[in-house]
């Protein structure tokens, strides 16, 4: 059994039914944009990129280990700390949404981490 942090409650609007198959009685290894750890039995890379998802930015994402790829969509809220705790992160790419806030120091410490990114369009 795969785990995924329950993400798509905090989708409003999902306009190119992207997170259509994110249902129940489907694998998560089948769900879209979404690659496992087998070795660890849980969700490593969250690839939704482009999708114009429309909701706030969850702090259940924090949960991810490897990859966060969730730029140009339409998320707002804030980073939360939270995500400052992955260790094993590499990627984390969210430019493109409507995101605010500070982004806390402790992002220095992700020794893993080989891109981050923010920018912003205006």
């Amino acid at each position: 059994m795969f785990f995924l942090p329950p993400t798509t409650s905090t989708v409003k609007f999902d306009p190119n039914a992207t997170l259509t198959n994110w249902e129940e009685d489907v694998d998560v290894r089948n769900f879209t944009g979404v690659a496992c750890n087998k070795q660890h039995h849980r969700v490593a890379e969250l690839f939704l990129s482009g999708c114009r998802l429309i909701g706030p930015f969850s702090p259940f994402l924090s949960a991810l280990t490897g990859l966060l790829e969730l730029f140009d969509n339409h998320l707002y809220g804030v980073i939360a700390p939270e995500f400052s705790h992955l260790t094993r992160l590499h990627y984390f790419r969210l430019d493109g949404n409507n995101l605010q806030g500070p982004i806390t120091e402790s992002f220095a410490l992700l020794s893993e981490l080989w891109s981050l990114s923010f920018l912003v369009t205006i």
